[in-house]
């Protein structure tokens, strides 16, 4: 049963120097053309979205889309998709993309959440990783927000950004307390290849900072927003009451799920399918009348451990082994020797990472590959 519509808008206004999502600048006419294409597909598998509890328009940057365009695509959903039935529908946007207009248009269809990329405060830091907004852009944005009727939103940071001080790092997290959004993503920056910060540190230009003043920033974040009443329930993201990322708990969960645009990602029917990571591809096909995305590697019992590990609650091993069959440190013999060294724990029903082995959790995972 798919549960999720996940909806891709691949255009920014700039590229942030540590990004390698299917993203892309692009004029006016290429946004059109790209969200004619993409109501296109919206229609086509329309026969899909009986059963959907979440909606999810990310990016990219779906908040640097005209609000002409926008209007477009929102309006095209509800009329497709039972709204009544959706759960959670949110955006991503960006701090300097919200204004009134923007939130009237999204109170005007009816989305419940926000998702806003604020990555950090520190003015400095933003013009460092190539950043559009200000910390007087994010303030604003809050202000808009709060007075809206959406009903939830997320702050997107991250941490170990390079050249972070310390005194930076207590800035935003003192920004957090003061403000207590329901929802925070906290992600530990990671080097991707192909991206303007990697190839600045490559060739020295710029200094990572240390592994084990990274991991000390993780500490101290995980201790403060614990103290602040927020509940860790995945590997990067804290909630307040039931604040709870519905539409990612469906991925970590491993339910059925369908992508639209491009380079977006499905998952039904036990296969895993991606479509054209290309622009100009992805809209002669649909223009076309082609809707042939491609199937990729799909190893559904390791995807379970993969997905459902990064939770704090981890799995049911009930649920794995009713899934496939047997039990998930004798389907992986090298996962035995983490339950040994304390970075797993059984218990009853649940396996699970302990404090240490949330942190330490990719050495882990290699032992399902």
């Amino acid at each position: 049963m798919i549960k999720g519509l996940y909806i891709h808008i691949p255009f920014c206004d700039k590229i942030c120097t540590y990004c390698d999502f299917a993203k892309l600048v692009a004029n006016d006419e290429w946004k059109e053309r790209y969200i004619n294409a993409l109501l296109i597909e919206l229609e086509h598998y329309s026969d899909h979205y009986e059963h959907l509890e979440t909606i999810y328009i990310g990016g990219g940057t779906p908040s640097s889309l005209s609000l002409s365009l926008l209007d477009q695509l929102l309006t095209k959903i509800e009329s497709l998709v039972p709204i009544t039935n959706v759960k959670e529908w949110t955006i991503e946007a960006n701090p300097d993309d919200i204004s009134e207009d923007f939130i009237t248009l999204l109170e005007q269809h009816h989305l419940t959440r926000i998702s806003l990329g604020v990555q950090t405060t520190s003015d400095r830091l933003l013009q460092l990783i190539g950043r559009g907004h200000t910390k007087q852009d994010i303030k604003r944005a809050l202000r808009l927000i709060d007075a809206s009727k959406i009903s939830s939103y997320n702050l997107d940071f991250i941490y170990g950004l390079p050249t972070q001080t310390k005194d930076e790092l207590e800035a935003d997290l003192a920004f957090l307390i003061l403000n207590t959004p329901p929802h925070i993503s906290y992600y530990s920056l990671i080097l991707e290849e192909n991206t303007k910060m990697q190839f600045e540190i490559t060739n020295e230009r710029l200094e990572a900072l240390d592994e084990d003043l990274v991991a000390e920033y993780g500490e101290w974040i995980e201790d403060t927003l614990k103290e602040c009443n927020y509940h860790k329930y995945e590997i990067s993201n804290y909630a307040r009451g039931n604040a709870f990322s519905k539409h990612n708990l469906l991925y970590w969960n491993l339910e059925e799920y369908i992508g639209i645009g491009m380079a977006a990602a499905s998952q039904f029917d036990n296969a895993r399918f991606v479509n054209p990571r290309k622009i100009s591809t992805y809209i002669n096909q649909i223009h076309s009348g082609i809707f042939d995305p491609i199937e990729e590697p799909f190893d559904e019992a390791m995807e379970f451990l993969l997905m459902g590990l990064r939770k704090t609650e981890g799995i049911s091993t009930l649920e794995y082994r009713k899934r496939f069959g047997i039990l998930p440190w004798i389907r992986y013999p090298g996962l035995q020797k983490h339950l040994e060294n304390g970075l797993l724990i059984q218990k009853k029903d649940r396996l699970y990472f302990s404090t240490k082995g949330m942190r330490l959790s990719n050495q882990v995972l290699l032992e399902l590959f």
